[in-house]
């Protein structure tokens, strides 16, 4: 009896990890420190691509209640915040409306987001990973602070970084499902990141067991 008292305690505290992790994983405020501590090269380079507004986010705290509401307010199928109960009634979330809020490219190519194994092998190379695994988060946060490049491979940190913020997981590591859109960072600037935003959003709303912080939780805080 002891002994499964001990093991209820425990799962208990791992699904609280869990959850803690994908919070803080989806915070802005992480995304803030990191942004203080590149130099002008790097922040040049950011902005190339059209993710400069991510160097200057103003909402910089999640709050879980709020969170919470406004996800149960999202209706995937209309994509669209509704509010019947007050004045703000329904607010579509389109395209134009992501790009209004998170300043991010509306290109004409999608984002392609599925498990690639030749996209995996690329992207393991070039970060020099040898135990196969999928970088954690917290290390290409601290890469991209001690890196003194802003050559390719920082962008391509960068842009792991950011996807975890569009596209946050439960887990402590990268998601390898980026990263065929991320191979070619000169076509970095030319994907809808906007639509990609929107379609995770979804897929969050319509999961069985949704969390809300699996989507861009800031997105719809400012919208709201």
């Amino acid at each position: 009896m002891e002994n499964e008292v001990q093991e209820d305690v425990e799962d208990a505290n791992n699904v609280e990890a869990k959850k803690q992790t994908l919070f803080n994983s989806a915070s802005p405020m992480k995304v803030i420190k990191v942004c203080k501590l590149l130099d002008r090269k790097q922040r040049k380079k950011i902005m190339k691509v059209g993710f400069g507004s991510f160097l200057d986010i103003k909402c910089s705290k999640l709050f879980p209640e709020l969170c919470k509401y406004l996800m149960d307010h999202f209706d995937p199928d209309t994509s669209a915040l509704e509010f019947p109960e007050d004045e703000r009634g329904i607010i579509p979330i389109i395209v134009d409306t992501v790009f209004e809020v998170l300043g991010i490219p509306k290109g004409a190519l999608p984002v392609i987001y599925q498990y690639d194994s030749v996209s995996v092998k690329y992207v393991l190379d070039l970060l020099q990973v040898e135990d196969g695994r999928q970088p954690k988060i917290s290390d290409i946060e601290t890469r991209l602070t001690e890196m003194g490049t802003a050559e390719d491979p920082f962008l391509l940190l960068w842009m792991l970084y950011v996807v975890c913020f569009l596209a946050p997981t439960t887990g402590v590591r990268v998601s390898p499902n980026c990263y065929p859109s991320l191979v070619n960072v000169s076509q970095i600037n030319k994907l809808d990141w906007c639509r990609f935003t929107i379609n995770i959003l979804i897929q969050t709303a319509k999961a069985k067991n949704k969390n809300c912080f699996k989507a861009c939780m800031p997105l719809l805080m400012v919208i709201a």
